[in-house]
């Protein structure tokens, strides 16, 4: 397990490979994540990607509370086209019960429709469905 810490220390995302799964599962907590936040969090998903060759990434926020759509271009055009390269096909996010937050997850599923290649990325409310969907 990977974590990434803000300047207090405060962890604000785990980073998990699981291997029977071909999975790379990311686990989002805090408030209000700053714009550099985010991105370090993304790119160290990215690499835990790119180390093990998964095909799917799981971003749960359920535990995030705040707005990202600051980021949602730079995660659309950077970094997506970016973890497509490295392999992943599927990215599934987990909604946070917050408004912002589900707003900006809705953003971010628009502004992924403009990514080319085989990739799909689709909003859930819990992992039940999301594990489901990564078997179909």
């Amino acid at each position: 397990m990977k974590e990434v810490k803000d300047e207090s220390q405060h962890v604000f995302v785990r980073i998990e490979h699981w291997k029977e799964k071909n999975t790379t599962y990311a686990n989002w907590m805090g408030a209000d994540l700053s714009v550099d936040e985010i991105k370090e969090g993304a790119m160290a998903i990215l690499e835990e990607l790119t180390e093990n060759q998964t095909s799917f990434v799981i971003n749960d926020n359920r535990e995030i509370t705040g707005v990202w759509d600051e980021v949602n271009d730079w995660i659309a055009n950077e970094w997506m086209p970016r973890a497509i390269g490295a392999g992943m096909t599927k990215f599934a996010h987990i909604l946070s019960s917050d408004l912002f937050s589900q707003l900006s997850a809705e953003f971010m599923e628009d502004n992924s429709k403009t990514v080319e290649g085989d990739f799909q990325l689709r909003t859930f409310g819990n992992l039940e469905e999301v594990e489901k969907w990564l078997t179909e």
